[in-house]
């Protein structure tokens, strides 16, 4: 493996790093039961620059100040949206209309409180009881969050330094997706790797994010080799730029998405950026995902449905100015079924 150079990597242990109390009417009982059969939806989302009602000096400029156009209206309204989307990408896993799925990892949250209001808007009977987000750090804007419908036993945040700079965290998240004995537990890392935009240096500093997200995998699969994991999110860099990752199985090979893209029914990516397709949004997982044995990754979409996407197919970017849009980047999702 490759020399760390200047990363310093730190764990801190957080046990349900918060619980949304304002879901009380989900179930106690999480055997698998939360979509009727033996699966298991993931949907991965950048929600882009999802912020708050509340100005606290952090937020974009476009969102801040006495002539911005942001407003709680507005925030009420991306809230609806968010929600729209989360259906939306269930009925492309081919989940019910309705359905939000079993784990939902978000990337650009301002704030623990995005999370809270969305949850208070979904169903009483069909919310999520467990949650993950780690504040962001050092006057960032905006952070990752995780929403389980299964609980959460142990959340890790690696922290990553490049110089002075710290760079937004690597959050792993232990899920109990069955009963107390058995294949019960899921680990599930969430990333936002640093923008291609702005700094000069941004390839040396994600080549440094992917060298502590690969030892980090290395680490679970040496030491917990029948313990599944899937790390996901934006990575802001397509499938052949990655030089360590590429060891494990990802889901923009997979044979049937390949097909769809073929037949013209899926985009060959999840971010549209000067007039192609970019996959940047990624699962990577663990070989036992794809063995034939209790868990296995069995479909994978990008979800392109209108409005998500304007009438030419493309993502539909959210614009504070109008107050339109959703997000530059399409959800991506997954089926875990049991074998």
């Amino acid at each position: 493996m490759k020399k760390l150079g200047r990363i310093l990597t730190l764990s801190i242990f957080i046990c349900f790093s918060f619980l949304l109390v304002s879901c009380t009417g989900c179930s106690s009982r999480f055997f698998l039961q939360s979509t009727g059969k033996d699966e298991i939806s993931i949907v991965s989302y950048n929600a882009q620059t999802f912020f708050d009602a509340v100005e606290d000096g952090n937020e974009f400029k476009e969102f801040k100040g006495s002539k911005t156009k942001w407003s709680k209206e507005k925030y009420a309204e991306r809230l609806l949206r968010l929600k729209e989307a989360v259906n939306l990408a269930c009925l492309g896993l081919g989940l019910g209309e309705k359905e939000i799925p079993d784990i939902l990892v978000l990337q650009e949250i301002e704030s623990r409180s995005v999370i809270d209001d969305f949850c208070k808007i979904l169903p009483m009977n069909n919310s999520y009881k467990y949650a993950v987000f780690i504040p962001p750090q050092n006057r960032g804007a905006f952070s990752t969050a995780l929403l389980s419908k299964f609980p959460i036993t142990e959340t890790k945040v690696f922290n990553v330094y490049s110089g002075k700079r710290s760079l937004r965290p690597l959050i792993e998240t232990r899920i109990q997706i069955g009963n107390s004995t058995g294949d019960n537990e899921l680990v599930l890392l969430n990333v936002h790797w640093k923008s291609k935009v702005g700094d000069s240096d941004t390839d040396s500093i994600r080549r440094q994010q992917e060298e502590q997200a690969y030892k980090r995998l290395l680490e679970l699969k040496n030491s917990e080799p029948q313990t599944p994991f899937i790390i996901c999110g934006d990575f802001n860099q397509t499938l052949g730029e990655f030089s360590l990752l590429s060891e494990f199985d990802n889901c923009w090979n997979a044979e049937t998405y390949q097909r769809a893209v073929q037949a013209g029914s899926q985009p060959s990516g999840s971010y549209f950026y000067r007039g192609k397709w970019e996959g940047i949004d990624h699962f990577f997982y663990s070989d036992n995902l794809s063995d034939g044995k209790n868990l296995d990754l069995s479909f994978f979409c990008v979800i392109n449905s209108m409005p998500l996407t304007n009438k030419a197919g493309k993502p539909q970017k959210y614009s504070v100015s109008k107050g339109t849009g959703y997000s530059d980047h399409l959800p991506i999702g997954i089926i875990l079924k049991r074998q």
